[in-house]
């Protein structure tokens, strides 16, 4: 088979040295097959049939379409058309050849019928799948699986006859999705839910629809992304003392507020004020007050209570900034941890309170939630916290504790559970009050 040509869909026959060449590849790999499939091209299916004769074959497996190039001299298309051919090479991944396809559609398909084999061979209980394709098919599967852009993929050195193996190490049968790969995309979905951070530029996992099983297990994830918002939090009065800047510690703290707020998109602002609003306009009334968070207009006291929180807010991270600002580095570390325990009490939220409403994502959280994981980030961080400092620790777990505690009983008493409004009020809240229990106890 000649590499002057583009070959893609086009039915080239196998050569007796490719025979050979696959059959040595395969006398090689130690491990017995008990579930094979093939693409129905002939330069894969000739020698699948020789390993098991009327092998199954997948038309998801057959190698990417070059469409009007197909089987054609890439010298002439070159010289016919060499816009086209810089285009598609430059950016393979949404570009293609005439009525051919891309390598995102590519992978799309091969994706689709990998999860689909997986899902069977399991089923059947077999242990060793083979699947018998083509280079464009295995680097599309690589670059899936490693989060590889094309330039990546392209890379990978893949002779004629290569064999690549792959271990699943769980997979989830509902989703479609080896497990690791729903964790991944569960920690880019909790930036995606938290934050204004474009983890779809970084992350092209970002760009793809969660199933409600991964949606529900971004939930897990939260104290990370509040550990991040923290790490920003801290690095400006750090950046600033590196510097060597006389910026007063009042001046700080508007610039760390000013940074929080833009990393949260001031999303849970939002459900304070939202939260404010229907609980001072509903006048007690679940019904109402339900009907007023839906309410896309902002009251007298939404605006009150926003201004008094950002205020607290600014006049408690001046005192905590003024009083650590020449501690040791360490020591910062209490001003992570808020937006650390913040997100860790709307998950133990979740978790363990009603959701209010018969639709939207939070079904989703709810249903998906798993308690041994509240449990795992309730001790960690409690004993990363003790570890740090007693005292300090002590005054701000019992603070959280009580915070949550009073936020959780009047959720239930007004709208019997909670719903998006309220879980990002309760994240404003309980920031609020372990910055001030902070600025009391340093």
């Amino acid at each position: 088979m000649a590499d002057d040509i583009y070959r893609g869909h086009t039915d080239v026959a196998l050569s007796a040295d490719g025979l050979a060449q696959m059959q040595q590849s395969f006398a090689g790999f130690s491990l017995p097959v008990d579930y094979l499939v093939s693409s129905p091209l002939c330069r894969c299916a000739e020698f699948a049939n020789s390993i098991e004769p009327k092998t199954q074959l997948d038309e998801r497996l057959k190698e990417i379409s070059f469409g009007d190039w197909d089987g054609k001299l890439r010298a002439d298309i070159w010289r016919a058309d060499p816009e086209a051919v810089s285009a598609f090479w430059n950016n393979p991944m949404e570009s293609s050849a005439p009525n051919g396809e891309t390598v995102s559609q590519l992978q799309t398909r091969v994706m689709e019928a990998l999860h689909e084999h997986v899902k069977l061979a399991i089923a059947q209980k077999s242990e060793h799948l083979l699947l018998v394709t083509h280079g464009g098919v295995i680097r599309a599967i690589l670059g899936a699986i490693l989060h590889m852009d094309a330039k990546g993929m392209f890379n990978v050195n893949l002779p004629y006859a290569s064999v690549a193996c792959l271990k699943v190490a769980s997979f989830d049968n509902e989703s479609g999705q080896p497990d690791y790969h729903r964790h991944y995309h569960a920690l880019v979905l909790a930036f995606q839910f938290l934050t204004r951070i474009p983890v779809y530029r970084i992350f092209s996992i970002a760009n793809k629809v969660p199933t409600p099983q991964v949606a529900g297990k971004a939930l897990l994830y939260y104290p990370i992304v509040g550990a991040v918002i923290g790490g920003a939090l801290i690095s400006v009065p750090l950046l600033l003392r590196w510097l060597q800047l006389d910026v007063t510690t009042s001046m700080q703290a508007a610039f760390v507020l000013v940074l929080w707020v833009w990393l949260t998109g001031g999303l849970h602002l939002d459900g304070l004020a939202d939260s404010a609003d229907a609980w001072l306009g509903g006048f007690g009334d679940k019904q109402r007050t339900l009907d007023l968070m839906k309410d896309p207009t902002c009251g007298p006291s939404a605006v009150i209570v926003l201004v008094l929180v950002l205020l607290l807010k600014w006049l408690a991270l001046s005192e905590v900034i003024a009083v650590i600002q020449l501690a040791p580095t360490w020591q910062w570390l209490a001003l992570v941890f808020v937006p650390v325990l913040a997100r860790f009490e709307v998950m133990l939220l979740i978790v363990h309170t009603p959701y209010v409403r018969t639709e939207g994502l939070g079904t989703e959280l709810k249903n998906q939630a798993q308690t041994h994981w509240v449990w795992f980030w309730c001790i960690s961080l409690a004993l990363l916290m003790l570890y740090l400092n007693l005292w300090l620790s002590l005054v701000v777990l019992t603070t959280a504790a009580i915070g949550y505690g009073l936020m959780r009983r009047l959720m239930l008493q007004r709208i019997h559970g909670w719903t998006g409004d309220t879980a990002g009020a309760s994240i404003e809240m309980t920031e609020l009050f372990l910055l001030l229990a902070l600025s009391m106890a340093l």
